[in-house]
């Protein structure tokens, strides 16, 4: 295992070429650049200073920097690339197309893009400037139209119908069928992706779980849940499917299996693989009819724990593979501990945008229809209790002990004036306990954070102190306004409300912000220190880690670790739908003499050309890059009439798939104020409300040295495999290998620099899978050296597997990196990591 120090950290980043990849080897540079090097000398790669400042100018460039300016610049800032996919697939140009807010890397190397309904409002949303005072939209599925009666499939389908595969190495993108929701006699299961919890199981396949109910009165949680299969994908040709159709369940291009329905919804929820290969699902609002008499309330948190046992899957017979507990009443829970004496919620301003227009909001006309904002007393019996967080950011730190960090989104859903946020700096330990037929869930209070909890930091579980990070995020908060109008009390506004206006004037006039950017995001790097048993640990901050401007305070961002251990902060906004941040910041560990973390690094590298807001995309490939897509920073509106077509009449590829009628989404849209829409106007700059772009960025590390890149050659088992299990195999046309516990393995690599005696490494990531600013399941793993032998250019190194449940390993597919001694990684192979599994 490689012996961590600062030196190695250094050249992981600075090693410039000096010659041939293999022939020559190579020396860090001494410099020490300042950490906002790429902004000041670079725009988009483009160097500002290209030659060095004659003497007597005036200018004062430190010496450094301009003998770097004629250098690689990439080896210090990276370098990023636009995604212009081929022309066969359902790219427009140079655009994808759709919304891509979840994400997940599958084992073939391709990714799986979803988006389901993605947040839209109907074409018609009353909006700003033809209204001063607009009505929020209501979204697509509103309880009162009873949105999911069987007549109203085909058009459902159509709404929710946004899933595509972009393969990397072939840089196509197709749109592919989003699964068919279950019909029953009268109406079907609500099975929108939109905001669902989704994690690879053992196997490779991906789980979906929960997603969009209802928009309106409030949003609620789907109770679908459905599997995308891999495997079934890599024998589609896609060129000759058409997305558009609703495919029967039976078509060799329908890839989903129904997963079985939960008891109740799930929308935002989180899932957490245990090493027995079990999932277990935290949070989210619920489905709105609780039962056929009780309807939830608004921001009603599930209370329950899901379990979903792959093992016990039947396709026929899906309820088999579920179990449910309520922790409601559960001692020590969030749920049973008390963070209020007394709770009164205010009415939200919902109520007289409904009133004024003739929307019933009397509970007492029909008791199953609540009005937007009713708070009743199972209600607010519920406010007086912590809760879960949505898409909570939790983490199983040993075998079957969760920490629930309290990040995530929102611990209730923001209203006006945050009176149903709850502030609290509460943490939680889950321990799962019993078997898989009679699962128990305790609880165990944890160490406060250092301050009121916020939401939208981006978490991620840090390889190099063994802990969780959380960088930026936002405190509680009404949001942030701004854009400021008089309007007048005159005949062009007659309906306008003046009754709180001071003005003396014989003309009443009121002040209204018309621009809504949402929480403002923060500067602060917060880190969980476990202890040696995960009974307890310690958290710290560092409130200004990111910067000490009001424009390095940064939410929606995504935190990426990287296989040389370094940490990438790429994408997000100074607020969630305003400011985006267009410059990764790239943070490298320092360790001392002993190998143990000391701090980190961190440099502001090149910027982005695209803005990624909230609901945007990053994932690591295994070539090594980032992939970064999508971005809200508004609701954009879609057509909603029945027999509109989904696709575009305009002439298609040769052979190629048919394009999507971008003419059905308005993406002029931006926040007039919390959940008010507005519309752009000609000659204002403005992010698209929906971002259908992607780029792809390469760190640092790819330019070290050259082009030469070090290779796993072969990875071989040297010990006797189990009886029955298959240790390679090819799928597609590529291989794929079964590690299991306590087994002997060989890897060979190829291509090294002339150094390589020490400081270089194998590690383990399993495969991304990501939403709402974080990769859920997210594990890094090093992988010790028992031996390594090296002849000229490459290496054979030996190691053996620990027993994967001790050591808090669950079952998955892997990528597979070598890092070499100048920290550069090797492409990724695919392993699955399984001993259940007979074959990868």
């Amino acid at each position: 295992m490689r012996a961590f120090n600062k030196g190695f950290l250094s050249i992981a980043i600075l090693t410039l070429p000096l010659g041939s990849a293999i022939e020559n080897s190579y020396a860090a540079v001494d410099i020490e650049y300042p950490a906002d090097f790429c902004k000041s000398n670079f725009v988009n790669n483009i160097p500002l200073v290209i030659n060095p400042p004659v003497e007597g100018s005036g200018i004062n460039l430190r010496k450094e920097e301009a003998q770097l300016s004629n250098r690689d610049k990439a080896s210090v800032c990276g370098r990023w690339e636009a995604v212009y996919p081929r022309a066969d697939g359902a790219a427009v140009d140079n655009i994808l197309g759709m919304q891509t807010v979840h994400s997940a890397l599958l084992p073939s190397g391709k990714l799986l893009l979803a988006s389901g309904s993605s947040w839209r409002n109907k074409f018609d949303v009353d909006r700003f400037p033809d209204s001063l005072n607009p009505v929020p939209g209501t979204g697509l599925f509103d309880v009162r139209e009873d949105p999911f009666a069987n007549s109203k499939y085909d058009n459902y389908y159509r709404l929710v119908n946004n899933t595509a595969i972009y393969d990397p190495v072939a840089n196509s993108f197709y749109r592919i069928p989003s699964p068919l929701p279950e019909k029953g006699k009268d109406t079907f299961l609500a099975n929108d992706l939109f905001c669902s919890g989704h994690v690879h199981l053992p196997d490779g396949n991906v789980l979906f779980v929960g997603g969009t109910e209802y928009y309106y009165p409030y949003r609620t949680g789907a109770q679908s849940n459905y599997i995308f299969d891999w495997r079934k994908e890599l024998t589609v040709d896609w060129k000759s499917v058409d997305w558009s159709v609703v495919p029967e369940k039976n078509d060799a291009h329908y890839l989903w299996t129904f997963a079985g329905k939960m008891d109740v919804g799930r929308w935002y929820p989180s899932l957490v693989p245990l090493n027995d290969g079990r999932i277990s699902i935290f949070s989210g609002f619920t489905n709105y009819f609780l039962t056929p008499k009780v309807t939830a309330y608004r921001f009603e948190i599930n209370s329950t724990v899901d379990f979903f046992d792959p093992y016990r899957f039947n396709p026929d017979h899906p309820e088999n593979a579920w179990k449910n507990v309520d922790v409601k009443e559960t001692p020590n829970s969030p749920f049973s501990t008390r963070i209020y004496k007394t709770f009164t919620p205010s009415v939200c301003e919902d109520m007289e945008h409904f009133d004024a227009l003739g929307i019933s909001t009397n509970p007492d006309a029909d008791p199953t229809l609540k009005p937007p904002c009713t708070c009743d007393e199972r209600c607010q019996k519920d406010n007086l209790y912590d809760a879960f967080k949505l898409y909570p950011n939790n983490y199983q730190l040993a075998n079957n002990r969760i920490y629930l960090s309290r990040e995530g989104d929102w611990v209730s859903l923001r209203t006006s004036d945050t009176a149903y946020m709850r502030r609290t700096k509460n943490t939680y330990w889950v321990n799962i306990e019993g078997d898989a037929e009679h699962p128990k869930v305790t609880f165990e209070h944890g160490p406060d954070r250092p301050d009121i909890i916020t939401s939208y930091g981006t978490s991620y579980f840090d390889p190099n102190f063994n802990g969780v990070g959380i960088l930026g995020g936002q405190p509680v908060s009404p949001g942030t306004s701004t854009s400021f109008i008089t309007v007048l009390h005159d005949d062009e506004n007659p309906d306008y409300d003046f009754s709180n206006d001071s003005s003396d004037s014989s003309t009443p006039e009121k002040i209204i912000a018309t621009r809504f950017h949402g929480g403002l995001g923060s500067t602060k790097f917060e880190t969980f220190h476990p202890d040696g048993d995960n009974k307890s640990g310690q958290w710290k901050i560092e409130p200004n880690f990111l910067g000490d401007h009001a424009q390095d305070n940064r939410t929606m961002g995504a935190a990426i670790v990287l296989p040389t251990r370094q940490v990438l902060l790429i994408n997000g906004g100074n607020y969630d739908f305003y400011g985006p941040i267009h410059y990764p910041v790239l943070m490298t560990p320092e360790f001392n003499d002993k190998g143990e973390f000391v701090q980190y690094h961190s440099r502001r590298l090149t910027d982005a050309v695209e803005p990624r807001l909230y609901h945007n995309s990053a994932v690591l490939l295994p070539d090594g890059r980032v992939w970064t897509s999508g971005g809200n920073s508004a609701r954009a509106s879609v057509n909603t009439k029945e027999g509109v077509q989904p696709t575009s009449s305009k002439k298609e590829a040769p052979k190629g798939q048919r394009k999507p009628n971008l003419d059905l989404v308005n993406i002029k849209m931006y926040f007039f104020q919390d959940g008010q829409m507005a519309e752009v106007q000609k000659g204002m700059l403005d992010t698209p409300t929906e971002n259908w772009t992607a780029e792809i960025f390469n760190p640092p590390y790819l330019f070290i040295g050259g082009d030469y890149r070090p290779q796993i050659e072969t990875i071989k088992q040297t010990s006797k495999a189990k009886p029955g299990t298959t240790f390679q195999q090819t799928i597609g046309k590529q291989n794929y290998y079964l590690l299991q516990s306590r087994q002997s393995y060989e890897v060979e690599v190829n291509d090294l620099p002339k150094e390589h005696k020490q400081n270089d490494e194998l590690v383990l990531i399993k495969l991304p899978s990501f939403t709402h600013d974080w990769d859920q399941g997210h594990k890094f793993i090093s992988i010790p050296f028992d031996k390594k032998t090296c002849a000229k250019s490459s290496c054979v190194i030996s190691f053996q597997t620990p027993e994967f449940v001790k050591a808090n390993i669950p079952p998955a597919f892997y990528m597979m990196f070598y890092v070499d001694t100048q920290g550069k990684p090797s492409k990724a192979a695919f392993v699955r990591l399984d001993d259940k599994a007979v074959a990868p």
